[in-house]
């Protein structure tokens, strides 16, 4: 909980810096799992990719609709756990 208090913090000192570097970082590893999703041909491929899609979606739409900087940064979060998540399942 205190890194997490830590980096929130730190988020908001920095938050309009924080944004393209973020938005730069969701981008790279949400299509890096695109690319494994696609790479592999399962029958839950388009499951995955829908809910890849979704969640860079939904943290870009977080910051263009600006919502607060705690939503803002608990999305980044959960957009990367999903995409690092998918990678990590993909690359078994």
């Amino acid at each position: 909980m205190v890194i997490y208090k830590q980096a929130l913090d730190e988020f908001k000192e920095g938050y309009l810096m924080m944004i393209p570097i973020t938005i730069i970082l969701q981008t790279a590893i949400g299509s890096a799992a695109v690319m494994y999703l696609l790479m592999d041909n399962s029958s839950t491929t388009i499951f995955e990719l829908a809910l890849c899609i979704s969640a860079s979606m939904a943290y870009n739409a977080a910051i263009l609709g600006q919502a607060r900087i705690k939503v803002v940064f608990n999305m980044l979060i959960a957009t990367l756990a999903i995409n690092i998540s998918l990678i990590i399942i993909n690359l078994l």
